[in-house]
């Protein structure tokens, strides 16, 4: 099942979230997609402000370069797809993205597919039925891929 789609600006993959210091209400945002972020959230401070999040403690958070660093963080809400889901937001005081890291992915369970038009996000669990369903085994990593026979 589709969960949502989202958009490229330039390089970067975008997808509208609502984040909130609580489940309601929340307010919708346009979030990059950054798989090298461990973390759930990380938002700009002067976001974290409007919305009523305020740091309450801090986290290890690592980033696409590779550095792990203590941001101060608290508990927030984000939602999409209809699921609200709690989890870490680290407050960035120097960010200009809100980054929806790979914890936020794993916590909603979704699938991210992206081509160079096109990101979606499914429901993992029908991923996993469909692969089952569909998809032949790949070749056995014994076997080099040139000496696999062409279909």
């Amino acid at each position: 099942m589709l969960v949502a789609t989202g958009r490229y600006n330039n390089a970067d993959p975008l997808l509208k979230i609502s984040l909130g210091a609580d489940p309601s209400p929340l307010q919708e945002f346009e979030a990059v997609i950054d798989t090298g972020c461990t973390g759930f959230l990380s938002i700009p401070a002067h976001i974290a402000q409007r919305l009523g999040i305020v740091p309450d403690h801090t986290e290890q958070i690592t980033y696409a370069d590779g550095v792990t660093r203590p941001c101060q963080s608290a508990i927030g809400f984000a939602s999409v797809g209809g699921k609200i889901y709690e989890g870490d937001v680290a407050i960035e005081e120097f960010s200009i993205d809100i980054l929806l890291g790979i914890d936020f992915l794993r916590r909603f369970k979704l699938a991210l597919f992206m081509t160079s038009k096109l990101i979606l996000l499914m429901d993992e669990n029908e991923v996993e039925k469909m692969m089952a369903r569909n998809i032949p085994s790949p070749p056995s990593p014994d076997l080099p891929i040139s000496s696999v026979p062409p279909s």
